[in-house]
Parts: structure tokens; C-alpha cells; sequence
């Protein structure tokens, strides 16, 4: 299936399968799609997503930049070697999510919370994050912050 230029509100698409499925200029609102593997994919671009629950889901590999992600709960997603380049994740919950060998590029993870980094395995190069959930990025190096 092909879907260009559609909006998608109000939907459960939990669990559909995306395998050889392509996505361009789609919009995504108040949807719930747990468990979606977007990796089997054949196209993504220009996706935007508010407010929407996308939990175990699976971009690894992918490329999906400029992809926005507002307002949403991606908890325990694996990002593991996807090409995210200004992708934002405004205010958006990335608890247990997985990022590893990660191109972070001028993401922005401004109001995101619960995010784990290790930012000597992704690449965050103009990336902007907001205060005190940056504090996330130097976990890895167990160091004492005093307040």
C-alpha cells in the first residue's frame, strides 16, 4: 500500500503490519499504533506525528529525517542505526527507547523527557535539548552534579 498525503486521526493502527508499505506527506493525530515495526517499510517521508502513542515500535535502519514527533509517548522504541537528522521530538516521552550508532543531527529533544543517550555512540551534532532533562546525556559517565 501506498498512502500519500493522508491524515490519519483518532485511529488504532496497533500491530498492522507495514511490510512493503510507503508513507509520504502523512499526518498522524491522536492515533495509537503499538508494536509497528516502520523498518519494513519500502518509503517514508515527511511524517508528522502529535499526540500519538507509538510504543514498541521498530525504526531501526531507517532514515526518517525531518520526521516530527509532538507531544507523543514512544516508550521502549528501538532508533538503533536510523538516520534521524532534525527530527523533533517536542515534548514527546522517549522512556526506555533505544538509540545506538544514531544519527541525531540537529534533532530536537526540547521538552522531550526520559531519554538515554550515550552520546559517544550517536552522533548529536546540533541537537538542542532542554534543562534539567539534558542532565540524561551525562549519565553514562557516572559523574557527581551538585546542585
Amino acid at each position: 500500500m501506498r498512502f500519500v498525503d493522508c491524515q490519519f486521526r483518532n485511529v488504532n493502527l496497533s500491530g498492522c503490519s507495514l511490510t512493503s508499505s510507503s508513507f509520504r506527506n502523512c499526518q498522524f493525530s491522536d492515533s495509537k499504533m503499538v508494536g509497528m515495526n516502520w523498518s519494513s517499510c519500502n518509503g517514508l517521508s515527511d511524517l508528522k506525528f502529535s499526540q500519538c502513542l507509538l510504543n514498541h515500535n521498530v525504526f531501526q535502519l531507517t532514515k526518517i529525517n525531518f520526521f516530527e514527533f509532538i507531544d507523543c509517548e514512544l516508550k521502549d522504541c528501538d532508533f538503533s542505526e536510523a538516520s534521524l537528522k532534525n527530527v523533533d521530538f517536542t515534548g514527546s516521552n522517549l522512556e526506555g527507547s533505544f538509540f545506538s550508532r544514531t544519527n541525531l543531527e540537529n534533532a530536537n529533544f526540547t521538552r522531550a523527557s526520559k531519554y538515554s543517550l550515550d552520546i559517544t555512540q550517536n552522533s548529536i551534532k546540533g541537537a538542542g535539548f532542554s534543562y534539567p532533562d539534558v542532565l540524561a546525556l551525562l549519565a553514562p559517565f557516572e559523574i557527581k552534579i551538585n546542585s
